[in-house]
């Protein structure tokens, strides 16, 4: 009988290098799987896991009440059935004995002794780093999670729990390396343990290691596809100093045993890192909520119950009499029972209800959909998880109930529930029409349409919402990052684009300020520091410090701080365009003008600029932008907002240039979830030098093209219509000889006030003769105005001759 072929196991802790070194063993011909997890942010060149190995090893995880952040128990035990599951998934894969095969997980040193019961020879690689730079790299790729969605921090347990509990990465790299060091020593003869710098540098003695353990020594051989520049290779010195003392210390010496055990030397000397523009925050933290090392949890004295004198009836009724004084009991022993059936499960979980044992009924559970899956168990799991506040894997669960049973109406209104708590109010409002339209009765739609005015606190409904959303181009949201790494799987060019897509996206979704605020708040004193020096190495790519230190600073700034303000001088002429370009800047916020000049660089060509701010500021004005070239700033009344000021002096000194870019430092105090409106505005028309060159080119090209609007903020949604702004509308278009009808849908119009426009398109309206009486005085108004009215009607004013356009940011194919 042939010898069943060796089974190559990778694993290591994660962020060490697996990936490369799976990577590197499927180029020189090793089978590494056929459902391999494709590429993200935290991995460009692939994950290199087969798909349903790790999706064993989370199920095994899950059956033992934990998850891939366990560091306290040496090994786990998962159930039998799970552990024939990894039987026949090696088997399987073995069959084909003209192959070399393996596969890699980090989660596979959770599950020694299941791996070692294993009758399939297994060949263990085990790659290792220094523990700075791994924790560190856990650390960069959490914080990378919490950036790129737009729900608080408190919704991503799972990411915020590495600051939450400082010790908790270098915890898992401790237990990581004591997992290696103790596989080896049960299995030397077949175990193989190398630093990543041996594979990245080509060390010679990986090839007669590999031989010693009866593998090919070139296997290992990574020099066509190693990429140096793709290792994280900086560590922030705050990261070292939220760890505890003997943590570190641990750590060094488990590191120590590692290198030296196995006849290698120390290569890497750790580099630390400062961002380059470290986010500017406020924060207040409450003691109360964060002693710690000191939190006082009152336990009741633990029960002794002796299940084996039960059968599993009785069970049922003696867990669902006790009370929550005596919920301490070993529950351990109650999920030990081979008899119990998936109902005596649902029993068990409603009786951890009760008691208020969380963990314990997602286990109870769990273990009924191993056993019977249902669309009501996967609802009672998906409400566990967002009650914990894991929202992706809520929506995970919510979708399973929902592709289970489609018409029951109350899957839809959960997955709503997610939705709201992401802050995607539009995609909440179409999941609720969609559960309407199956059972308008069920109570979860009212629950779910109550979340959503909650937040939204619109003036309109939710259908309005969606029937807006199907007449203007909205802005799209990326709200899974699945959709990410399939867009890398067709191209990495694109899918890396899509990546910074959903991260600034999510940027200009919330109040930055807030979010960071809050977030810092959940987190003990000496993470707070660490947390901030993560998401500022972040986000210091995606957006320029003067982006950054406005959306990140308390506003309105202070007197001092608007002083402080600099702005760089402008590139006067990258190359002469044909088209005459003019930028017509209405200041009010002097803070917020150093964000504006920021995007104005990404004009790759000559423009005239002509800013208007009220006479008061026109001095420090002046100062701000003494170094701008073919810029005049113009004092003005503080009447009529930006409008008044664009239509009695920009528009007119600009009315010569073949294209105009209409801008204000546009501030929106009265709605917090439009925080990011101006920046969104500001990022959708002024993105960079190319999305630039595209819109001047269109217009260039196109001679109908009269307006460009930016795409719609999500938010917006609830206030594109006619507003108060009907009677005023009307006159205007009395006035102006032009056709309005008020009593349909509104056109898409440049809400928020800043556009690109051909000043002929808007001929009518700027060569008006308008006079400062024509705007109301200024009373704080946010509808209802001749400003308000001429905004919606700009589209109008271009007639048939000329159309509208937007922009685009996403780089949907």
């Amino acid at each position: 009988m042939t010898a069943p072929s060796p089974f190559i196991l990778v694993s290591g802790f994660h962020r060490s290098g697996t990936s490369l070194v799976a990577k590197t063993l499927n180029y020189n011909g090793v089978n590494m799987g056929d459902n391999l997890m494709g590429a993200s942010f935290a991995n460009r060149e692939g994950h290199y896991e087969d798909i349903p190995l790790v999706e064993i090893h989370d199920a095994m995880l899950a059956a033992c009440g934990t998850n891939w952040q366990e560091h306290e128990r040496a090994s786990l035990t998962p159930p039998k059935f799970l552990q024939e599951k990894l039987r026949l998934y090696v088997n399987n894969r073995t069959l084909d004995t003209s192959k070399t095969i393996g596969a890699k997980d980090p989660r596979a040193l959770l599950f020694q002794d299941t791996w070692l019961s294993l009758t399939t020879p297994i060949k263990s690689l085990f790659v290792f780093r220094s523990w700075q730079y791994s924790v560190s790299s856990i650390l960069k790729r959490h914080s990378r999670e919490l950036l790129q969605t737009s729900s608080g921090m408190h919704t991503r347990p799972n990411d915020i729990v590495f600051w939450r509990k400082p010790d908790t990465a270098a915890s898992m790299w401790i237990a990581s390396a004591k997992s290696i060091l103790s596989w080896y020593a049960k299995c030397p003869d077949s175990t193989l343990i190398f630093p990543l710098s041996a594979i990245i540098d080509g060390d010679k003695k990986l090839p007669e290691m590999l031989k010693s353990i009866g593998l090919e020594g070139k296997l290992l051989d990574a020099s066509y596809i190693v990429k140096k520049e793709l290792l994280h290779s900086h560590v922030p010195h705050s990261m070292l100093d939220m760890i505890s003392a003997p943590i570190r210390q641990e750590c060094d010496e488990l590191c120590h045993q590692l290198y030296h055990a196995f006849s290698f030397t120390p290569r890497e000397n750790i580099s630390f890192i400062k961002p380059t523009f470290k986010l500017p925050v406020s924060y207040k933290l409450d003691q109360q909520n964060h002693n710690d090392d000191r939190e006082k949890v009152e336990r009741a004295k633990k029960l002794h119950i002796d299940f084996s004198k039960f059968a599993a009836d009785e069970v049922l009724e003696v867990v669902g009499n006790l009370v929550a004084e005596q919920s301490d009991f070993s529950w351990e022993a109650l999920f030990k029972r081979n008899d119990l059936t998936a109902k005596h499960y649902d029993g068990i979980f409603n009786s951890a209800l009760k008691l208020n044992k969380q963990l314990e009924a997602e286990l109870a559970i769990r273990r009924a959909l191993d056993l019977q899956p249902a669309s009501w168990r996967w609802m009672h799991l998906g409400d566990l998880s967002k009650k914990r506040g894991d929202l992706d894997d809520a929506e995970k669960c919510y979708t399973s109930a929902r592709d289970r049973t489609p018409e029951n109406a109350t899957f839809y209104a959960r997955l709503a529930e997610v939705e709201v708590e992401r802050n995607n109010l539009d995609g909440a409002a179409k999941l609720i029409l969609q559960a309407k339209a199956l059972d308008s009765t069920k109570p979860a739609i009212a629950n779910a349409e109550a979340k959503l005015a909650q937040v939204a606190k619109a003036t309109c409904s939710t259908n309005d919402a969606v029937a807006a959303k199907n007449h203007y181009k909205v802005m799209p949201i990326v709200n899974h990052y699945t959709n990410v790494v399939d867009a890398m799987t067709q191209s990495s060019t694109y899918g890396q684009a899509l990546d910074r897509y959903m991260v600034k996206s999510a940027f200009v979704l919330r109040d930055n300020q807030d979010w960071l605020t809050k977030g810092i708040n959940l987190i003990p004193s000496k993470a707070q520091e660490s947390l901030v020096d993560y998401i500022s190495l972040h986000a210091d790519k995606y957006w320029s410090s003067e982006v950054l230190r406005t959306e990140f600073s308390p506003r309105p700034m202070g007197d001092q701080q608007a002083q402080d303000v600099t702005i760089k001088s402008l590139n006067p002429a990258l190359s002469k365009g044909a088209l005459k370009i003019g930028v017509h800047i209405h200041v009010y916020y002097l803070e917020l003008l150093p964000e504006i000049y920021s995007f104005l660089q990404n004009i790759p060509t000559k423009f005239t600029t002509i800013v208007t701010c009220p006479f008061e500021i026109e001095t420090n004005v002046n100062q701000l932008l003494k170094n701008q070239p073919f810029t005049k700033v113009i004092g003005v009344e503080n009447r009529g907002r930006d409008i008044a000021p664009w239509l009695m002096v920009g528009a007119k000194q600009l009315r010569d240039c073949d294209v105009v870019l209409k801008l204000h430092t546009k501030s929106t105090p009265h709605a917090s979830l439009l925080s990011g409106w101006r920046l969104q505005l500001l990022w959708s028309l002024l993105d960079n030098d190319e999305s630039v060159s595209r819109i001047l080119a269109k217009f260039q090209q196109d001679p109908k093209i009269g307006l460009t609007l930016p795409e719609f903020h999500p938010h917006i949604l609830p206030h594109l219509n006619w507003g108060k702004n009907t009677l005023l509308i009307q006159q205007i278009a009395e006035t102006f000889t032009i056709e309005i009808d008020t009593s349909t849908n509104i056109s898409p119009f440049p809400a928020g006030s800043m556009f690109w426009y051909k000043p002929n398109a808007l001929a009518k309206l700027i060569d008006h003769k308008w006079e400062l009486h024509d705007f109301p005085i200024e009373n704080g108004q946010i509808d209802g105005t001749i400003m308000h009215a001429i905004e919606r009607a700009l589209p109008y004013f271009c007639g048939q001759e000329y159309q509208c356009t937007y922009t685009s940011l996403a780089p949907y194919k």
